[in-house]
């Protein structure tokens, strides 16, 4: 059962996704495509997080707080054994995408399934495998996305899920960027995993971790830099929003992680990768942490002595 107050969240979310998709149909910009309350959805991770969590040996009873963004932020975690996870992100449609959509389908899709639905799928089939992974879907995101199809046919379009999505990556990356989709064995294990596993979702701006959010032994904020520079910082002078960042940093280091723990980043060449915390010398840097740059890298912040 649906409560009250949940359902005039959900039928707020619809209207607004609806008009996302319009927007998106009729070739318009939807604001800052990236970086607001609704906005397209990445379907899958940009980030080779299969390679960049593989050397954490971290314990199944760490606490963590990580960007939902696609979901395989928090999928890649759970593989490696967390059972718990706290999520945020800007975008309220990551939940209903992430949370609902994708989680569902990973439990109800075969492996080779799963694959085919982000890469050869026609519209028609998308449609079906949509529908199906819709009707096993937990109540609240079922009802959203029911909805959300319902209403797109009664204004004529045969809507998709993935009518407001991104998708950026060759296909055939997907199951090499994610430590769950190695292979069949290791997908169906993180099925159990995934089943069994508390996934907790807060709406929230970076800015307000510090306010929103208790302490972890690992925060992992993905490409944050990008946004610290394309929105946070974007309407000032470089070097004055390179210190920003750092200060916003800091302080999220400060309040959001346990010690021991880690602040941790992934990078791509964009936002502030080559500019902050590289340099050990420059005064409020000295206790930072920097993993040299290879493709992929992640660099971050450390409290204690070998975390994981």
């Amino acid at each position: 059962m649906i409560s009250k107050e949940r359902s005039v969240e959900i039928l707020n979310d619809l209207n607004e996704a609806i008009k996302l998709y319009q927007i998106i149909k009729n070739d318009e910009a939807p604001g800052n495509a990236e970086y607001c309350d609704y906005h397209p959805f990445y379907e899958n991770t940009n980030e080779h997080l299969a390679h960049l969590l593989k050397p954490l040996a971290i314990p199944s009873d760490s606490k963590i707080l990580t960007i939902l963004a696609s979901g395989d932020q928090p999928f890649n975690f759970i593989n490696k054994g967390i059972t718990s996870i706290d999520t945020f992100d800007i975008n309220k449609l990551t939940e209903y995408y992430a949370l609902g959509f994708k989680r569902t389908a990973i439990l109800t899709l075969t492996y080779e399934q799963y694959l085919k639905l982000f890469s050869y799928f026609s519209d028609d089939e998308t449609r079906r495998m949509e529908d199906f992974i819709i009707s096993s879907m937990p109540e609240d995101y079922k009802y959203f996305w029911t909805e959300y199809k319902y209403a797109l046919k009664e204004l004529g379009y045969k809507g998709s899920v993935f009518g407001i999505s991104i998708r950026d990556i060759k296909d055939e990356e997907n199951y090499l960027r994610n430590n769950y989709l190695l292979n069949a064995k290791v997908y169906k294990e993180f099925q159990q995993k995934l089943l069994n596993a508390k996934i907790n979702f807060t709406h929230a701006n970076v800015t307000e971790l510090p306010t929103k959010f208790s302490q972890y032994n690992l925060v992992y904020l993905s490409n944050v830099m990008d946004y610290y520079k394309t929105v946070l910082y974007a309407d000032i002078p470089p070097q004055e929003a390179l210190l920003k960042a750092v200060e916003l940093t800091k302080e999220i280091y400060a309040k959001n992680v346990l010690n021991p723990g880690e602040l941790m980043f992934s990078f791509f060449g964009t936002g502030y990768a080559n500019e902050v915390f590289i340099d050990p010398t420059v005064e409020g840097q000295k206790h930072m942490y920097y993993a040299p740059y290879t493709y992929p890298s992640h660099r971050g912040l450390k409290k204690g002595k070998g975390l994981w």
